[in-house]
């Protein structure tokens, strides 16, 4: 395979995982990867986790191990954690929020830990390695004008960008107070200018 081919490979296989076709991705990922001598760390980033997707959590790691070495600021080894530790991390980040907004999100919010955005939601436009996001307002849920509210947390996600415990721990409840910021109707700015960010 010349670098022509190979370069063309990695986009199809990039391209591919932006349009959330997994199985398709990860085909020609792979056969980049083994046919490259001298990946770039992006591209092995999203063979990573084309890898996770498909459940293949070990063999994802060692492509971010990789790509860790060869760009150490931009990528890192994660730190994996099960459903109780991540459970836990989100638990306490709620119990530090202040009692009106833990009993509003109680009353009207479902919290859902799920790996990553579902396959539909990138095939539609959404962005594969979102950490969060929120669905729904509380206030228009308690005015009747909305369906409930869902925060989502993607573990998978959360994971690939956090090499210590302690950073992962931080980085969820940076992105849960992110998400309640817009539960509670703030924009980018407000979320920020509220310390939810």
């Amino acid at each position: 395979m010349n670098a022509a081919e190979l370069e063309a490979l990695w986009e199809l296989g990039v391209a591919r995982f932006g349009e959330g076709e997994f199985p398709a991705a990860l085909a020609a990922l792979e056969r980049a990867a083994a046919a490259d001598p001298d990946p770039d760390p992006e591209d092995l980033f999203v063979w990573a986790a084309a890898l996770e997707r498909l459940g293949r959590i070990e063999e994802a790691d060692g492509a971010l191990a990789r790509a860790a070495a060869i760009a150490p600021g931009e990528y890192v080894a994660p730190h994996r954690v099960d459903d109780g530790e991540f459970d836990a991390a989100v638990a306490a980040a709620l119990t530090a929020l202040p009692a009106p907004i833990r009993a509003a999100l109680e009353r009207d919010a479902t919290l859902i830990r799920d790996d990553f955005p579902s396959a539909a939601a990138v095939a539609a436009g959404q962005d594969p390695f979102l950490l969060g996001e929120c669905l729904g307002e509380l206030e228009l849920t308690r005015l009747g004008e909305a369906g409930p509210v869902e925060v989502y947390l993607y573990r998978r996600n959360l994971e690939k960008v956090c090499a210590t415990r302690e950073a992962l721990i931080e980085e969820i409840r940076v992105t849960l107070y992110h998400e309640v910021g817009h539960a509670l109707g703030l924009d980018e700015d407000g979320v920020e200018a509220f310390g939810l960010a």
